[in-house]
């Protein structure tokens, strides 16, 4: 029932905040179980804010950018790889594929995490750097670039 009211202010809200509702929602869900409807809110919270016109300025993109690394820290794979695909921002691509990148590095597959840092659009020092990143947490040591942007 309580779930059913936030859906509904979810859906009812308009562009960026409606965004945001989703994708909350949808994280809550598939932290619960419940994959498949939470993959769906997530999907249609990419698909809104992508529609949102970039003229209503930094709101838009840090919306991007927030929902992309809390999509792929959730491990909802499919959602972050259509916010990376579709977003024409250097800077949103670049913050959502380094939580993607390692989700996919976590799971054993390097070639998608290669993929996505080819596709975060990273100058190739910063590419190397990420990179370098992954096979460090991935054999167990900390990420020595971790802190550079």
């Amino acid at each position: 029932m309580l779930f059913t009211t936030h859906e509904a202010a979810a859906q009812a809200a308009q562009g960026v905040d409606q965004a945001v509702r989703l994708g909350d929602l949808g994280i809550a869900l598939v932290a619960t179980g419940e994959t498949a409807y939470g993959e769906a809110l997530l999907t249609q919270a990419a698909t809104v804010i992508l529609a949102t016109p970039k003229s209503v300025g930094y709101t838009r993109g840090d919306a991007v950018k927030m929902l992309g690394g809390r999509v792929a820290d959730a491990g909802c794979w499919s959602p972050a790889m259509t916010l990376l695909r579709k977003s024409t921002s250097k800077y949103e691509k670049q913050v959502i594929a380094r939580p993607l990148a390692r989700c996919y590095a976590r799971a054993g597959d390097f070639a998608g995490a290669l993929a996505v840092i080819a596709m975060g659009d990273f100058d190739p020092l910063h590419a190397a750097m990420a990179w370098t990143d992954l096979i460090a947490e991935a054999a167990g040591d900390e990420r020595p670039y971790s802190n550079y942007g």
